[in-house]
């Protein structure tokens, strides 16, 4: 028994113990590791809240914006029903460029139109009023009732439109 007691004793005394030194340095290193994660994880944090202004900022303006798109469709259905004696008048030349101006404004916002007549019906960015009876292949946009838009590649009004049988 005595042989056995003196083997356990010399392997623990063979097993160094951590110094002060090392402690301190293993926990140091903990701290460091914890402070990197910390920042890290707060800089993630920056960047999300970043992102959610920006978006909540676009999509804040959305709703005003959705108050100025039936000046658009009033536009386009004006210009349509023009009668020939005045089409070349500068006055109807004028709105015209009322009407290019509040496009390009629409523009730099990052509004787009909905791409409509001849294109095929997509559920995702038109809104089917009717169906009529076509010469176009089923599916196919024959006419556009509103306009739809996008902002920055979202719908946010879908176009209505009639579609071919």
């Amino acid at each position: 028994m005595k042989k056995a007691k003196d083997t356990d004793q010399e392997q623990e005394q063979s097993i160094d113990p951590p110094t002060k030194l090392e402690i301190a340095q293993n926990q140091a290193e903990e701290y460091l590791n914890g402070w990197k994660r910390a920042k890290a994880d707060y800089i993630n944090f920056k960047k999300e809240q970043e992102q959610k202004q920006k978006e909540l900022i676009e999509f804040a303006n959305a709703g005003m914006l959705l108050d100025i798109f039936p000046l658009v469709d009033q536009f386009k259905q004006a210009m349509k029903h023009v009668p020939g004696e005045i089409k070349k008048s500068d006055w109807l030349i004028g709105v015209g460029h009322i009407q290019s101006n509040l496009s390009n404004i629409l523009k730099s916002l990052g509004i787009e139109e909905v791409e409509t007549v001849g294109a095929q019906f997509d559920p995702e960015i038109h809104d089917a009023v009717e169906e009529v009876e076509s010469d176009q292949e089923k599916g196919i946009i024959v006419e556009e009732l509103t306009t739809g838009f996008r902002l920055n590649g979202r719908v946010i009004q879908p176009a209505k439109v009639k579609v071919s049988k």
